[in-house]
């Protein structure tokens, strides 16, 4: 596989839906019987209350009401946008990196019925309101190229030298395919700029003889794409090299219809604008957050409580730690907080666990691997028959080997996603594969898991009564 395979090349490459349809009739099972449960085909995920914790939570349940837009979209943007204006001088320390609240988001829906747009619309007032300087300076509609990034953050496209120059980049990406598109072009710069971006705001870029450099970069992403162009437009470069773990992907539909909107009341917009604007210059001071006693208690819990996920899905959350501080640090902004205490934690997790269930739901059992993906996907749809070897080897058209095929049932084994039966003939085995239903299957985790805004009222009531939160935190 090339280095920049798209998704939908490995989705086009599984069998026909008519050939799965035949497949299906030919070995159809009584109406009486129950369909199999698959361990890695997720639901819509769900939010809990405790994201909604402190001033973002109010100000997104205050506005629900008057837009279609789905809460937890509403929720995202706003703490893109906080992190954004916020700046990097409030920033929590891992070692010698640094994670002010800095965010990449890409919210994940249909294109009409996802509400994405509507989501910003929804709370763009309240966000003029609070800081309209910062808004217009900073908001970039739209990702160009690496090279235009850096030109605006260093301070190359300025007619006089002596302005001061703005280097906070909030960019609106209304179409997050496109720069899935550019991210994957021969030569392109995208990828790297905006990893170094997340990273630690140094950008550099070089093109024929000229080298640019912007440091103190303080770059955000808001983007808007649908699941079919998120599957299109991600190649397994963005899985492999950091780009698609750097970013929050969240699943968002339309919560309400609501025929004829009204705008939102002048007193309510400003009420909001001047506590966060007070967020907002607070967050501005130069500080190193770190965790409480009680909020490191609720951290290593969480921490070591995440699970080991596989495939595309292991790969787009490998950086859960790095995500979770990031959003505990901006919901302890908004706080006016110095600290990180638990209630922060409680709602970072919140929000996290909704992203990671969202990226589960949209890549499911996905591998990335061409062979394994498409066996598994026929051996499904044909259960609860199987294929014997020579129909696995015309289901790739021969053009597979038989060591290359051999691997692909070993991993899908390992996983105990299909099983392999062999019969001993007097010369080459005899091999009949299947998929493998899970009754009790991974998809409901979360209900493994208590209700987090449960838990952290009980811990609130706790901690005023002056018991300490490693004292009813389960070991």
């Amino acid at each position: 596989m090339s280095d920049k395979v798209p998704l939908a090349r490995l989705l086009r490459e599984l069998p026909d839906p008519r050939l799965l349809a035949d497949i299906k009739e030919a070995v159809a099972k009584p109406e009486s019987a129950v369909e199999p449960e698959w361990g890695d085909v997720y639901p819509w995920p769900t939010l809990d209350r405790a994201a909604m914790y402190g001033l973002a939570g109010e100000i997104v349940e205050a506005i629900a009401p008057n837009t279609e837009a789905a809460p937890v979209a509403m929720l995202l943007t706003l703490l893109a946008a906080f992190g954004n204006s916020a700046g990097a001088e409030s920033r929590a320390m891992v070692g010698d990196d640094e994670h002010p609240p800095r965010l990449f988001v890409a919210l994940v829906g249909p294109t009409a019925s996802g509400a994405k747009g509507t989501s910003l619309a929804a709370i763009r007032p309240i966000l003029r309101a609070a800081d309209d300087a910062w808004f217009s300076a900073a908001r970039i509609g739209g990702f160009v190229s690496g090279e235009a990034i850096v030109a605006r953050l260093g301070g190359y496209l300025r007619s006089d030298e002596s302005e001061p120059v703005e280097k906070r980049a909030f960019v609106i990406e209304p179409e997050f395919a496109r720069l899935l598109v550019v991210n994957a072009r021969d030569g392109s710069t995208a990828s790297m700029v905006l990893r170094g971006a997340w990273d630690e705001g140094r950008l550099q870029s070089v093109r024929a003889k000229e080298q640019r450099l912007a440091e103190g970069a303080h770059l955000s992403l808001l983007g808007h794409v649908t699941p079919d162009e998120l599957l299109a437009k991600m190649s397994e470069t963005d899985f492999t090299n950091g780009f698609a773990n750097r970013v929050l992907l969240a699943c968002v539909k339309r919560a309400r219809r609501i025929p004829s909107p009204t705008s939102l009341n002048p007193a309510l917009i400003g009420g909001f604008a001047k506590r966060l604007r007070a967020a907002m210059d607070f967050a501005r001071e130069r500080r190193v957050l770190s965790r409480t006693p009680d909020a490191e208690a609720v951290w290593s819990e969480f921490y070591h409580g995440e699970p080991d996920r596989e495939g595309i899905a292991g790969a787009v959350t490998a950086r859960a730690a790095a995500q979770r501080l990031r959003l505990s640090v901006a919901y302890a902004l908004l706080d006016k907080s110095a600290v990180i205490r638990s209630e922060h934690v409680f709602a970072a997790e919140a929000v996290w666990r909704y992203c990671a269930d969202s990226v589960e739901h949209l890549f499911g059992s996905l591998r990335g691997d061409r062979v394994q993906d498409r066996l598994l996907q026929a051996l499904r749809a044909a259960h609860p028959e199987g294929f014997d070897g020579a129909a696995q080897h015309a289901l790739f058209g021969r053009n597979v080997g038989a060591e290359r095929l051999e691997a692909a049932r070993r991993s899908l084994e390992g996983r105990a996603l299909i099983e392999t039966q062999r019969e001993a003939t007097g010369g080459r085995d005899r091999i009949l594969s299947f998929a493998i239903p899970r009754r009790t299957n991974e998809k409901r985790r979360k209900e493994e898991h208590d209700n987090l805004f449960i838990r952290l009222s009980s811990y609130v009531r706790t901690r005023e009564e002056g018991v300490a939160a490693s004292d009813v935190l389960p070991v």
